[in-house]
């Protein structure tokens, strides 16, 4: 029996029963199984890619990027003028998205599929190891073979491990 704060009495769960070492041994956990692990080759050199000394971009990509960036910049400031000048409740403008999304169906641009979002399964091993990151990444590669492009989201030390599996085996 144990005693809560207000003199109430309650029931103590039973004990877990343990489980033997050779009934263990033959239990098959269904993750376990699901998913290969793949080893990252970390103990060779890891060699960078060599550093070009060519300076600057091609002139026409320059001025393509020039003008992206310019209708870019004139778009993003509409949308803030027509945020700060919005008089009352009637006159509600779209987020910054909704209003992208609004100029380019009204330029006839096309716009994408949706994005794929997929839950992966629980690796249990430690997050920053390389063998952990080159399953993830993998894993993605496999489910995501019709999508031209992956973008992947990691933070300063997961990247820094990413960039070396990516030199250790290109």
């Amino acid at each position: 029996m144990c005693t809560l704060f207000l003199g109430d009495t309650c029931n103590v769960l039973p004990d877990i029963p343990m489980i033997s070492r050779q009934a263990m041994q033959t239990l098959q956990l269904a993750h376990r199984f699901s998913m290969q692990n793949h080893h990252s080759k970390g103990d060779q050199k890891q060699v960078p890619p060599k550093v070009t000394l060519e300076y600057g971009l091609p002139y026409d990509l320059l001025c393509r990027s020039n003008n992206s960036v310019q209708a870019a910049l004139e778009k993003d400031i509409s949308w803030l003028v027509s945020i700060l000048l919005q008089t009352g409740i009637d006159d509600l403008k779209p987020e910054w998205a909704g209003a992208m999304v609004a100029s380019s169906r009204a330029e006839g641009s096309g716009y994408g599929p949706a994005s794929h979002l997929i839950f992966g399964p629980l690796i249990d091993m430690h997050p920053s190891h390389p063998d952990t990151i080159l399953t993830t990444l993998m894993f993605l590669g496999k489910s995501l073979k019709t999508t031209p492009y992956l973008h992947l989201s990691a933070d300063m030390q997961l990247y820094k491990v990413i960039k070396k599996i990516k030199w250790s085996d290109p």
